[in-house]
């Protein structure tokens, strides 16, 4: 999915020269709500609108995670969307990843909740997550074959009711 390898540019460079020098990171990738972009920054998110042409990140986010994990320090990926993203990048090479979807003005106060353990991360997810657009059928057809959870026959990245927490439990009758 990334395109040809290129020189990084200088933000994602001083973002790696920074990772190495940490004991972690935390990275903050996604997509921005269609409706919160001005329309100068369109470009910056690969033409993001209500209608997504894919379901990956913005190819610059991709080269950013990469980079950044290859410095060799753990990395927890906080995703930022109103849908599922195909990840399997962060999957791979990320020690955590939290799903935030947009989640306004306390969003901030909630994710650090729970990257420092002062939160249970006790939600699941209520969609699947595709590991790649392969695993989509095409856009025309109207079956309900290989879509959502129910009807999913492959392997996705993350299937509908995926999440984790500090704890263990079990249900009993």
């Amino acid at each position: 999915w990334l395109p040809p390898a290129a020189a990084l540019p200088p933000e994602v460079e001083e973002a790696v020269r920074t990772a190495r020098s940490s004991d972690a990171v935390i990275l903050a990738l996604g997509i921005a709500a269609p409706d919160d972009v001005p329309r100068r920054d369109a470009e910056i998110l690969e033409s993001e609108t209500i209608d997504r042409p894919h379901i990956y990140l913005p190819s610059m986010q991709e080269r950013l995670l990469e980079a950044v994990c290859s410095a060799g320090k753990p990395v927890v990926v906080v995703l930022y969307s109103g849908g599922p993203l195909a990840v399997p990048a962060a999957d791979r090479s990320a020690a955590a990843v939290l799903q935030a979807w947009y989640p306004g003005e306390e969003g901030g106060t909630a994710i650090a909740d729970v990257l420092f353990g002062d939160c249970n991360p006790s939600g699941r997810l209520p969609v699947t997550f595709y590991a790649s657009m392969d695993q989509l059928p095409p856009f025309g057809d109207y079956s309900m074959a290989d879509r959502t959870y129910r009807y999913f026959r492959g392997k996705p990245l993350y299937p509908f009711g995926f999440g984790l927490s500090y704890t263990r439990f079990s249900y009993r009758a």
